[in-house]
């Protein structure tokens, strides 16, 4: 069954942050501490723009006290699904520090949600998903940067991208109730079954409860 984004619930985040941010509210260096790193590697010209990312990320991740196994998995969900957001928080002048840690691990989130996906054809539709997402976020750029001249064909091929994301998300709302129903049936047959069997089923509690025990079992 094709699964795509879901609604996190509030209290798993909050779970989920506790865990790992860890030292949310300890002390925080600077914004200019923080950029200190980037600023001599680039100036140095040693490094893309691409490094200096996932270089200010990797600084960030180690804040929050993020296994390096959790970290690993982060960074290369960002770098399949996510490049633009990470370039986005790590280069805007509000990219706190703070803030950049929480929206690690609600990324980290989303990543163990991938992993955990056991079924193939499952994790498969995911992956599609999430890939044809981030193009539409591409085109998106695109469209702001282009001249004008270029816009309208942008504009088609964001709609296009969105035609087919919607689609994806109907056939899996679609196959989520269908899914829904099946368990329905299997909990009201179930529930005909016990029905049935009422009388045996409180005889078999009666005897526990009392102690009785079974002079002839086998």
């Amino acid at each position: 069954m094709p699964v795509i984004v879901r609604e996190m619930r509030g209290w798993m985040l909050v779970g989920w942050l506790i865990v790992l941010a860890g030292p949310l509210v300890a002390a925080e260096p600077s914004p200019a501490q923080q950029a200190k790193p980037v600023a001599e590697a680039k100036a140095a010209g040693s490094v893309s723009e691409i490094t200096l990312t996932e270089e200010r990320l990797v600084e960030t991740a180690k804040a929050t006290g993020m296994s390096s196994a959790a970290l690993r998995l982060t960074l290369d969900y960002i770098r399949k699904y996510k490049p633009l957001t990470a370039w986005e928080l790590v280069s805007s002048p509000k990219a706190a520090p703070r803030q950049l840690r929480v929206r690690l691990v609600e990324i980290f989130y989303q990543a163990r949600q991938l992993a955990e996906i056991k079924d193939a054809d499952r994790r498969a539709q995911r992956e599609l998903y999430l890939t044809i997402e981030a193009q539409a976020e591409q085109a998106a750029v695109r469209y702001r940067k282009a001249a004008e001249i270029d816009r309208p064909q942008i504009e088609k091929q964001l709609k296009d991208i969105l035609d087919k994301l919607f689609d994806m998300r109907i056939a899996d709302e679609r196959a989520q109730l269908e899914q829904a129903r099946k368990d329905l049936a299997e909990k009201e047959t179930a529930a005909e079954q016990r029905a049935k069997n009422k009388e045996r089923i409180v005889d078999r509690e009666l005897t526990r409860m009392l102690g009785i025990t079974e002079s002839l079992a086998w």
